[in-house]
């Protein structure tokens, strides 16, 4: 018993060291209900419904009459579709990624990329017994995830076992920080959302979501139950979209410097500045720095989203590193900085002709 109490313990902790942001390709696939009236019709405006759905995920912008491209493209977005197949009634239209930000990016709007916070999702629903915990397992709860997915935010449901369902009535999120971040942990997440249904007089959500120590809450009404979670989804991700859209060349050009690299870890970094455009400018050891423009605040919750630290910027982190490496590819970096700074420790040669002196304007690290 106690090795299992032990097993179960470090995959705990296992799971905890990797939770961080996810990669959501099917932010790009959309599914719409196609009427079965006149396919060639239903499946024009089905294909536009859809258009507008992916511009909604990555700028939050649900209007597209200030946006003449952007409405051309969505009453025939078909340059834009890389294949759809219909189910039932139910069109499902896959978009090609790099041709959707090129139009937004056209149009001057922010975008935010497939990198989403991971969701712990406590729903609560009044019942004749209290407040129940959805599961997992639960077939309401695969159909919320569902609405979530839809609005571009991924979740996950707690094991709502018997400690987490006493757990549930008397939870803070203000006063009990530090169990929600221990419960954070435990599931993998970045953020913990609370959402508590009401049936009577009138079907209501109210939600709170903790997000790095602060919490920020809302409510949403509608006319059924089953609307509720579309619409507690909707605001959001409304939300999350102007904190995290980025417009590429907007701020100031920053020197970024990030320690404890490992390949994967370098990885992470280069996914993350992708839509900056960043550059990576100097890589040796456990350390790399990337050129960006960008604004600050964005960049720090950013790098947040990913668990990380900001570090103090010394004097000594400022300084030139060693060994400068322009690389089109993430391993060919890796390999060529391995391999500068074991000859050149080893032979006693300098790159001084070659060193930036620039100063770093942001260090992180894990």
């Amino acid at each position: 018993m106690r090795f299992l109490a032990g097993l179960f313990t470090a995959s705990v902790l296992l799971v905890a060291t990797c939770a961080q942001a996810v990669q959501m390709p099917s932010i790009y696939q959309v599914s719409v209900e196609q009427l079965a009236n006149d396919e060639n019709q239903a499946r024009e405006k089905a294909l536009s419904r859809a258009f507008s759905i992916v511009v909604w995920r990555l700028t939050g912008v649900s209007n597209l009459e200030d946006y003449p491209q952007l409405k051309q493209h969505s009453a025939d977005p078909q340059d834009l579709v890389t294949g759809y197949n219909h189910r039932d009634t139910t069109l499902t239209v896959r978009f090609d990624a790099a041709s959707v930000l090129n139009a937004l990016q056209q149009q001057g709007l922010a975008t935010w990329g497939a990198q989403r916070p991971v969701l712990l999702l406590w729903w609560t629903q009044r019942d004749t017994h209290g407040q129940q915990l959805f599961s997992d397992g639960q077939l309401k709860a695969q159909s919320i995830a569902k609405h979530a997915e839809h609005n571009g935010l991924p979740v996950r449901f707690p094991m709502a076992d018997l400690q987490e369902q006493m757990l549930t009535d008397r939870l803070q999120l203000t006063q009990d920080a530090e169990q929600v971040e221990q419960l954070i942990q435990r599931y993998a997440a970045d953020v913990f959302l609370r959402v508590v249904v009401e049936q009577e007089p009138q079907p209501t959500a109210l939600w709170q979501l903790y997000e790095q120590g602060k919490v920020r809450q809302g409510k949403v009404e509608a006319s059924k139950v089953d609307d509720l979670p579309d619409a507690v989804f909707f605001q959001l991700a409304n939300y999350f979209v102007h904190k995290y859209a980025v417009l590429p060349g907007q701020g100031e050009v920053l020197k970024v410097q990030v320690n404890d690299l490992t390949m994967q870890r370098l990885a992470t970094v280069e996914n993350l500045l992708q839509v900056y455009n960043a550059k990576l400018v100097r890589l040796v050891g456990q350390q790399g720095v990337w050129q960006v423009k960008a604004l600050p605040e964005q960049l720090r919750s950013l790098f947040a989203l990913q668990h990380m630290r900001e570090l103090p910027v010394s004097e000594s982190e400022s300084s030139a590193l060693p060994v400068v490496v322009e690389s089109e590819q993430l391993s060919e970096s890796a390999t060529e900085s391995e391999s500068a700074s074991n000859s050149e420790v080893g032979t006693g040669k300098t790159e001084s002709s070659k060193s930036v002196q620039d100063k770093v304007d942001l260090l992180f690290g894990w």
